[in-house]
């Protein structure tokens, strides 16, 4: 079987095909919080505002009566601020609040945010429905029954040019449906139901912003921030998915579009695993020269180069 592991930058190469705004575009870690927050309709929670605050004092600035533009101003400015360690820091101080603090942050100023942000990415049009995923299409297109993708992104674009390539997924811990392709996504998901005692995955193109009876709030579509430190084992449902991969030995393992850090470091424990058993390692960039470096610093081997899911044989 082959793993590919999806990150922002493939969700990035397929709105630049679709030829989507630069502000309505799949959020990247360096402009996650420009997107989500500097143009939107939606009233955010007092809670961002007041991590933000908290957040910029102990790195010893000084915020304007909005937090949110002083944060947004300092991070393109290339200065100490950091989404990840914002999190970073909320979630080490989450009951320094009030109680639901967290909750209120994860649901406001993310998740929902999200899910109001993805039909306005230059996916979907009006009166016609969802456009061509044509990248990853071509992914999907490559892909064989029981290959598994690792999607590491919120939004479930892949899952949707998947099955407009006539391809069945099954979504990981299900038990795997005849012919489809499995597909793990431990950072959660915006389709993600997510009750007191279960889960499940919704269709890709159901997505609902409303909180449904039961859902909980805690755990809100299963979405982990992205935050330095983080730990699986600390979220439910993300330790269910996380397991049920953990052991898998792939012949091949594949990255498009995922930044090589050491702000992860159950993904990359896992990522030294399956490289250690697999023949071939690549990625899928358009532009490598640094994700090659990168990647072959963190895995210990030589990297394959591919520039487009077009392009990828292996």
């Amino acid at each position: 079987m082959r793993v590919v592991v999806i990150g922002a930058g493939a969700s990035l190469e397929e709105s630049l095909r679709l030829g989507s705004p630069a502000n309505l575009r799949p959020p990247l870690i360096r402009n996650f919080a420009k997107i989500l927050w500097s143009d939107t309709n939606l009233a955010l929670p007092q809670s961002l505002y007041d991590y933000m605050q908290r957040y910029l004092v102990s790195l010893g600035h000084m915020p304007s009566s909005n937090p949110l533009e002083t944060f947004i101003a300092l991070e393109e400015l290339g200065t100490d601020v950091h989404i990840e360690r914002f999190f970073e820091y909320a979630w080490m101080h989450r009951h320094s609040l009030y109680d639901g603090a967290w909750g209120d942050l994860m649901y406001g100023a993310v998740v929902n945010t999200l899910i109001c942000l993805f039909p306005q990415n230059g996916f979907h049009e009006n009166g016609k429905g969802w456009k061509p995923f044509t990248a990853y299409q071509a992914l999907a297109n490559k892909l064989s029954a029981g290959d598994l993708v690792v999607n590491l992104n919120y939004e479930p674009l892949f899952e949707m040019g998947a099955i407009q390539a006539g391809r069945q997924i099954t979504y990981i811990p299900n038990n795997q449906k005849n012919d489809s392709i499995l597909v793990a996504k431990p950072h959660g998901s915006i389709n993600l139901i997510v009750e007191s005692k279960k889960f499940w995955f919704s269709e890709p193109d159901i997505i609902g912003s409303i909180m449904s009876q039961g859902e909980d709030m805690t755990e809100f579509r299963g979405i982990i921030a992205p935050r330095y430190n983080k730990s699986y084992q600390q979220h439910p449902i993300a330790a269910k998915i996380f397991d049920a991969i953990r052991d898998t030995s792939p012949d091949s393992v594949t990255f498009w579009g995922v930044g090589f850090t050491n702000s992860d470091a159950d993904l990359n424990e896992l990522y030294l695993g399956w490289c250690g058993k697999a023949s071939r390692i690549s990625i899928i960039h358009p532009c490598p020269e640094t994700e090659i470096l990168d990647a072959e610093k963190l895995l210990h081997t030589k990297v394959e180069h591919y520039k487009s899911p077009e392009e990828w044989n292996i």
